[in-house]
């Protein structure tokens, strides 16, 4: 009875894990698509790849910490920009820009920006 109890606690636990995974690559992936069209650059693959999963602290609460990568192209240059997702928003980036670039000097993303984005569009993700 107790292996029993145990044994679905486990799989109770691993199915919660793998669905906020999930959850979370969803996340990154239209966060990644909102970084790429505000930069004007192509998002190669339409993927992220999940870097580290790490269970650290954020804001006083013991939480995953996910980092997440992807490619793009910006002027004729592959490049690979990471981002960081903890409970489900995007919390860091860090976006390499092509210097040569005549914009270069102009590619800024404010996060104020992507949590509106985020939030008109999370019946989509």
């Amino acid at each position: 009875m107790l292996l029993t109890g145990i044994f679905i606690i486990v799989i109770i636990a691993v199915c919660a894990y793998w669905y906020f995974n999930l959850r979370a690559r969803e996340i990154a992936l239209g966060a990644a698509t909102y970084l790429c069209k505000t930069e004007q650059v192509q998002l190669l693959d339409d993927s992220v790849a999940l870097r580290k999963a790490l269970l650290k602290r954020y804001e006083g609460a013991l939480c995953f910490n996910r980092l997440y990568t992807f490619d793009y192209v910006d002027n004729g240059t592959r490049l690979t920009a990471s981002l960081t997702i903890v409970h489900n928003e995007m919390v860091n980036h860090q976006m390499p820009i092509d210097q040569s670039s005549p914009y270069a000097k102009h590619k800024v993303v404010q996060f104020k920006d992507f949590k509106h984005w985020k939030s008109r569009n999370d019946d989509h993700l």
